[in-house]
């Protein structure tokens, strides 16, 4: 059973190159997120906290309420304010639930690549139809997430191991070589942060044995921690390790 990533789908990158460095990184301590606190210093003008929550509330991280009107809210305070990297969030909300990019949001996400906001990279990357140019967007994107990886940011550590990842056999495969160990090691990263979901999906890695020697008890221990830190989809996995008499 794949386990697959959420919210982001994978497409083929050449990344291998990129992603090799994963075992050189030197990463600085993660930060483990106070959902609380982040809102007292967004509500006092911290403008990139209010973003950093934004995204947090918007895909229910670190026991945030998944709640994306309020998301777009944070994110508009923060572009209003001139924070270029809360635009950029405010174009993903827009485009959520949307399988077309609007020319608002795609103005938003080109604003904010043009700055290395990863998930402005991303999500332009994501929409473009031009493979040579939705490459180039992705690789982009995968370098600036590393980089926040490496300050501290388990979030994108865990959107760098999603882009490592091959396991959507429907995206486009230029004959690309995925790198699962780089994968594993940044959901462990991300994981030893806290971040529930990265849990589970270290746990994945173990089951499948991606970038891991297969370890059933491992895959265990990983999905009881993320499902533990909130994240439902490793309750279910667990579940079903448990029913298949692992």
């Amino acid at each position: 059973m794949s386990k697959s990533i959420a919210p982001i789908l994978l497409v083929g990158l050449v990344l291998g190159s990129l992603a090799g460095s994963a075992e050189a990184r030197k990463v600085k301590k993660f930060l483990k997120p106070n959902v609380a606190a982040l809102q007292k210093t967004c509500d006092k003008g911290t403008l990139k906290d209010c973003v950093r929550l934004g995204y947090y509330v918007l895909d229910g991280y670190y026991g945030a309420k998944q709640d994306v009107d309020k998301a777009g809210t944070l994110f508009k305070k923060a572009c209003d304010g001139g924070e270029i990297t809360g635009c950029s969030g405010l174009g993903r909300q827009m485009s959520y639930y949307s399988n077309e990019l609007k020319d608002d949001a795609k103005a938003m996400f080109t604003k904010g690549c043009d700055k290395k906001d990863a998930p402005a990279c991303y999500w332009l990357g994501r929409y473009e139809q031009d493979i040579p140019k939705k490459n180039e967007l992705m690789k982009k994107a995968y370098a600036a997430y590393i980089a926040a990886c490496d300050a501290g940011d388990a979030a994108s550590c865990e959107e760098a191991a999603g882009m490592n990842r091959h396991c959507h056999a429907d995206f486009y495969d230029q004959g690309v070589s995925w790198d699962e160990d780089a994968a594993t090691k940044l959901y462990a990263d991300a994981c030893a942060a806290d971040l529930g979901s990265s849990c589970s999906y270290l746990g994945g890695q173990y089951e499948e044995g991606r970038g891991a020697a297969q370890d059933y008890k491992k895959a265990k221990l990983y999905y009881q921690k993320g499902c533990t830190l909130g994240d439902s989809q490793g309750c279910d996995w667990l579940a079903d390790l448990k029913a298949r008499g692992f």
